[in-house]
C-alpha cells in the first residue's frame, strides 16, 4: 500500500483526508486494490464510517477470490468501522474472527469497556489485555490509556499519557489528552497548561478553547467560558439560522454520527448561558452530542416541564453519575408536582445510587445526592451533615442554601433556616409562594415577626400575588398568634379579613356558586382578627404591653371591620382605656 509522495505524509499529519485521497486517486503506477484500500483507510480516519466499511467489504470480497484467508486480515478493519458506528457487539464479533495481532487486542479491549464486560468465553479478561498492551507500542499504551479514560479512571490514564509524553516530548495531542484527565480530576489549573501548551502548536485548534472554556465554567466563571467561545470562528457560534444548521449536520452524519466541533461549541454556549436559546438548539444536537440530551432533560426541568424531560429519558436506564442525578432530577420534579410516590421513591433510588457510589462518596455531586435523597425522605432533618460540610464549598449557591434552610426547618434550627433561606438570591425563587412561606414560618418561629411581616409586604407588592398572598396572610397570621405575637397576628388577620372581603364580593358579581365559600373565608378571617385583638388586648390589661403602643391600633382596625361584632369590642377596648386612662398612660 506504499504510496511514495512526500506531500502525503505532509496533508496527513495535518488530518487533511480529501487532500490525500486526491494524491492517492491521482497517484500513477498504484494498483487499483491499493487504491481501495487506501480510499477506505482514509474515509474511516475521516469520521466517515459508513462509507469506509462499505469500502472495506468490497475489499474483503475481491481479496476472498484469491484465498479466503486473505480476506480475515479485512475483519478487523471493518470492525474498527463497526465501532465508530458504535455497533459494539457486531464490532466484538468481528474482531473475534480476525488474525491474533495488537490490532485485534485494541479493538477487543474497547469493545469490552463499551460493553462493560469482556465478551466469548475465550476473551481475556482486562487485566490480560493490560499486561499485554501496557508493554507493547505506543499505538497499544494509547488504547490501554483510552480505556482506562472509558472506565473514570483518569489517575490510571494520566499516568499513562504522563510516561508516554515524557518518551515522545513532541507529540503534542498527549496534551490535550492530559488536560481531559485534569478537567475530569476538577484539576482546572492543570487541565489550562495542559491547553496552553496544545494550543501553542495547534492555535487553529477548536476544542482546545472549547475544554477551556468548560475549565472556565467549572470554576464557576460563566462569563469568561462565554468570552472564550466567542473568539473562536463565527461559524461555530450560536445563530439565528442554528437549528436548520444542525438539523442538516444530523442528516449528513446519522445518528451515531460523531459530534462537529460546531455542533459542541453550540451546545456549550448554550450550557454556559444559562439555557439561553436552549429549546431551539439542543433539540437537533440529541444524538449527535452525547451530553445533548441530558442538557435537554436538565432545561426541560428549568423550565417547570419535568414530565417531558421524563419523556426524553424513556427506554434508557442509567449507568453514569449524571445520568442517575438527571433522572433523580426530573423525577423529584414530576413527583411532587404530581404528588406520585412512585416518582419520588425513583427519585430517591437515583441520587442514593450516586451517593453511595464509591466513586462519588467523598465528591461534592456524592454528598448532594445524599443530602438529596434524604430530602425526600421523612427524616429531612438526616440531610444537614451532608449539607453543611458543603457550605462553605458552595458559597453563594441558591440551591444549597434552599435545602440548607429546609433541613434546618426541619430539625427546628429556626433561626439558622431563616439565615440560610435569607442567603437565596435568585429572583423567581424569592417570589415562589412556596419559598416565602417557609421563611416567614421561619422567621416568626425565631422571634423575629416583623421580619415576617416585611416578606409579606414584598409578596403583596407582586404582579397577580392575590391568591398567592391570601394563603401566606393565612399561615402569617396563624403562625404569628401561635408565638403569642398578637398584635402581629391581629395585624395579618386584619389584612386577611380585608382580601377575603374583596374576594367575596368580586365571587358574587362574578360567580355567585364561589360566593358562599368567600363569605366564609371573610368570616373565618374575622374571628382569627378578633381572637388576636382580644388576645392583645389582654396582654395590655395584664401589663405585659403598654396601652399606648397597642390599643389605638386595636381599636382602630376593629372599627374599619365590617362585622357588626367588631363595633361592640372596640367599645369596650375604648371603654377600658377611658377608665383606666391614669395607669395605662394613653386614652382614646
Amino acid at each position: 500500500m506504499a504510496v511514495g509522495a512526500p506531500a502525503l505524509e505532509e496533508v496527513l499529519q495535518q488530518r487533511d483526508f480529501a487532500a490525500a485521497q486526491a494524491i492517492v486517486a491521482f497517484t500513477p503506477g498504484l494498483a487499483k486494490e491499493s487504491s481501495e484500500q487506501w480510499r477506505a483507510w482514509l474515509l474511516l480516519h475521516a469520521g466517515r464510517a459508513e462509507e469506509a466499511l462499505e469500502a472495506y467489504a468490497a475489499a474483503a470480497a475481491a481479496a476472498a477470490e484469491a484465498g479466503p484467508g486473505i480476506s480475515k486480515r479485512f475483519d478487523l478493519h471493518r470492525a474498527a468501522c463497526l465501532f465508530q458506528l458504535l455497533k459494539y457487539h457486531q464490532a466484538q464479533e468481528l474482531a473475534n474472527q480476525g488474525p491474533d495481532c495488537p490490532l485485534k487486542a485494541r479493538l477487543l479491549l474497547h469493545c469490552a469497556s463499551k460493553l462493560c464486560a469482556p465478551a466469548g468465553e475465550d476473551a481475556p479478561s482486562h487485566g490480560d489485555w493490560e499486561a499485554q498492551l501496557g508493554a507493547g507500542g505506543i499505538d497499544d499504551q494509547l488504547s490501554m490509556a483510552a480505556a482506562l479514560y472509558a472506565r473514570a479512571d483518569f489517575q490510571g490514564a494520566a499516568a499513562v499519557y504522563e510516561n508516554l509524553l515524557g518518551r515522545f516530548p513532541d507529540l503534542h495531542a498527549l496534551h490535550a489528552y492530559l488536560a481531559l484527565c485534569a478537567y475530569m480530576l476538577d484539576d482546572w489549573e492543570g487541565s489550562a497548561a495542559h491547553i496552553s501548551a496544545y494550543q501553542a502548536v495547534h492555535p487553529d485548534s477548536v476544542l482546545a478553547p472549547n475544554l477551556r472554556a468548560c475549565c472556565e465554567f467549572r470554576a464557576g466563571d460563566a462569563a469568561a467560558a462565554l468570552h472564550t467561545l466567542r473568539g473562536l470562528p463565527a461559524e461555530l457560534t450560536v445563530a439565528p439560522a442554528a437549528e436548520a444548521a444542525l438539523g442538516q449536520l444530523a442528516a449528513q452524519q446519522g445518528a451515531a454520527g460523531r459530534a462537529s466541533g460546531a455542533a459542541l461549541i453550540q451546545h456549550n454556549a448554550v450550557v454556559f448561558g444559562d439555557g439561553q436559546g436552549g429549546l431551539q438548539i439542543l433539540p437537533p444536537l440529541v444524538g449527535i452530542v452525547e451530553e445533548a440530551r441530558l442538557s435537554l432533560v436538565l432545561l426541560y426541568c428549568r423550565r417547570g416541564d419535568p414530565a417531558r424531560a421524563l419523556s426524553l429519558l424513556r427506554g434508557t436506564e442509567p449507568s453514569t453519575a449524571l445520568e442517575h442525578i438527571c433522572q433523580a432530577v426530573a423525577c423529584a420534579l414530576h413527583g411532587q408536582a404530581a404528588a406520585s410516590s412512585e416518582h419520588i421513591q425513583r427519585a430517591r433510588d437515583s441520587f442514593l445510587a450516586v451517593g453511595t457510589s464509591p466513586a462519588e462518596l467523598d465528591t461534592v455531586p456524592g454528598r448532594q445526592c445524599m443530602a438529596s435523597a434524604l430530602l425526600l425522605s421523612p427524616q429531612p432533618q438526616e440531610a444537614l451533615p451532608y449539607l453543611e460540610s458543603m457550605a462553605e464549598v458552595c458559597q453563594g449557591d441558591d440551591a444549597l442554601s434552599w435545602n440548607l434552610g429546609m433541613a434546618r426547618a426541619a430539625a427546628g434550627q429556626w433561626e439558622a433556616a431563616a439565615q440560610a433561606l435569607q442567603a437565596v438570591q435568585r429572583r423567581d425563587w424569592l417570589e415562589d409562594p412556596l419559598y416565602q412561606s417557609w421563611l416567614v414560618r421561619c422567621l416568626v418561629r425565631c422571634g423575629q415577626p416583623e421580619g415576617a411581616w416585611q416578606v409579606y409586604l414584598g409578596a403583596q407588592a407582586q404582579a397577580d400575588a392575590a391568591p398567592a398572598v391570601a394563603a401566606l396572610l393565612g399561615l402569617l397570621s396563624a403562625e404569628l398568634f401561635q408565638a403569642g405575637a398578637f398584635l402581629w397576628s391581629a395585624r395579618a388577620f386584619h389584612a386577611l379579613e380585608h382580601v377575603q372581603r374583596q374576594q367575596a364580593l368580586m365571587h358574587g358579581g362574578a360567580l355567585a356558586a364561589a360566593a358562599p365559600a368567600a363569605s366564609a373565608a371573610a368570616a373565618a378571617a374575622w374571628e382569627g382578627k378578633r381572637a388576636a385583638c382580644v388576645a392583645a388586648f389582654w396582654e395590655v390589661v395584664q401589663g405585659k404591653q403598654e396601652a399606648g403602643n397597642v390599643l389605638p391600633d386595636l381599636v382602630g382596625m376593629l372599627r374599619s371591620s365590617a362585622n357588626p361584632q367588631a363595633q361592640l369590642v372596640a367599645s369596650a377596648m375604648a371603654a377600658w382605656l377611658r377608665d383606666h386612662a391614669a395607669t395605662a398612660g394613653a386614652t382614646y
